[in-house]
């Protein structure tokens, strides 16, 4: 099983269990918003440029570092419990890592 794949199943896992605690309509919500971010993560080739993310994700990212010569975007995945946030590592303007970060939201 690829990353790629593992970072949508664990984000999905993630929503699937904010709808199973809370069982209102706002899990069921707030659900649906991860499933739909994670869908927008898969549609991020390896390699790709920053504009194909900001595409795939259509929105700008929540925050962008620069580290040496990688440029880092972070995009908070809407709707997770755990404060899930997509981190993708560009260097020379091509996608190089792409990972989910965990910022220790408090899922109440």
């Amino acid at each position: 099983m690829g990353a790629r794949t593992m970072i949508w199943a664990a984000v999905l896992l993630a929503g699937a269990s904010l709808a199973g605690c809370s069982g209102t309509k706002a899990g069921v919500q707030q659900a649906s918003l991860v499933r739909e971010d994670s869908r927008r993560m898969e549609r991020i080739p390896e390699s790709s440029a920053p504009d194909v993310a900001l595409a795939a994700m259509g929105r700008k990212p929540d925050a962008v570092q620069k580290d040496g010569d990688r440029l880092i975007y972070y995009f908070v995945v809407r709707g997770a419990l755990n404060g899930e946030t997509l981190r993708l590592v560009y260097r020379d303007n091509k996608l190089i890592s792409q990972s989910i970060e965990h910022t220790g939201g408090s899922g109440e």
